[in-house]
């Protein structure tokens, strides 16, 4: 997906003010060229609020998404790849998210001919989502603006916050509570909430939810890793020390250094030369790849010691 700043007006004169909504400047914030080139997401001013609209369309050819879909609901264990099956997964998992206390974006009441004045067909699977302030983790971890010492205690804070997400995952067995694409750029930073956003595929029931767990964490160490620079160890180690299940970092480690990324899924365990398998893809990560193994080394040994000892 190809992220656009372009920005276009609706001319608002076209509709009556008294008649319907009044829809002022449109941003396209990201569109995907793949597929039928129809999936997009918008920024739009409505009735002076702004929104986020949401079109789904195909981001593969149409053979290509048959071929992912059977692997996607057959093997893998994850949701529909169509746009109107990701239209339906988004939907629910944010009302699911929203039950269970966590922060998600509110979804927003739309009248159709908004969509008409924003460039918008309806043809498409759509929808609409309060526009929610503030920057994305990615951004806070990277900015140089700010000190080292408040992005630790954000990331502390982040930690606390996700750790209480997999207690209740847990608890109720709901891999829909655990990010499919866990990044950075999926948590906006916002009065203190973490707002998660993108859940147009999600896990289902095929995979246990603790590998589940290990896999989100990991997805966040390498978004870390990618986005941190310099202060990737001591963003790290706060990380570590705030999450108070070290267990699974530990199983974080040991995948890392095992399969080159952590195991998606029990069944690759039981594969021939599964290992080997896992890490033809990645060999050319290999040293940074080393690189997390060792900071991870790092920080749980400084927050458990007699832990990080026994394990040896």
């Amino acid at each position: 997906m190809r992220i656009s700043k372009n920005r276009c007006s609706v001319n608002s004169d076209d509709h009556d003010r008294a008649q319907g909504p009044v829809v002022g400047a449109v941003e396209e914030l990201a569109v995907s060229h793949r597929g039928d080139g129809a999936h997009r997401v918008l920024k739009a001013v409505v009735d002076g609020w702004p929104v986020v609209i949401k079109v789904y369309g195909l981001k593969r050819s149409r053979f290509d998404m048959l071929l992912r879909q059977f692997g996607s609901l057959v093997l893998v264990g994850k949701s529909s790849i169509s746009a109107a099956g990701r239209c339906r997964t988004e939907r629910a998992t944010l009302a699911l998210w929203r039950q269970e206390g966590f922060h998600v974006p509110a979804e927003a009441s739309v009248a159709r001919e908004v969509l008409a004045a924003a460039g918008v067909s309806g043809r498409n699977p759509w929808l609409t989502l309060e526009w929610v302030d503030g920057p994305a983790l990615g951004m806070i971890v990277k900015r140089e603006d700010i000190a080292l010492r408040r992005k630790e205690e954000i990331v502390a804070d982040f930690a606390h916050a996700i750790a209480e997400r997999h207690a209740r995952a847990l608890e109720i067995d709901e891999p829909r509570l655990l990010c499919e694409h866990p990044t950075f750029e999926h948590v906006i930073f916002s009065d203190g909430r973490f707002v998660f956003f993108d859940f147009e595929i999600v896990f289902t029931g095929r995979s246990k939810v603790e590998t589940l767990i290990a896999r989100e964490l990991a997805g966040f160490v390498r978004s870390l890793f990618r986005m941190a620079g310099k202060d990737f160890a001591p963003l790290l180690r706060a990380l570590v020390s705030a999450y108070p299940e070290k267990h699974r970092l530990k199983r974080v480690r040991d995948d890392f250094e095992r399969f080159g990324a952590v195991p998606v899924f029990d069944w690759l365990r039981l594969v021939p030369a599964g290992n080997g398998l896992a890490r033809l893809p990645r060999g050319a990560k290999h040293t940074l790849r080393q690189k997390m193994v060792s900071e991870l080394d790092r920080a749980l040994k400084d927050a458990d010691p007699a832990g990080s000892e026994a394990d040896r």
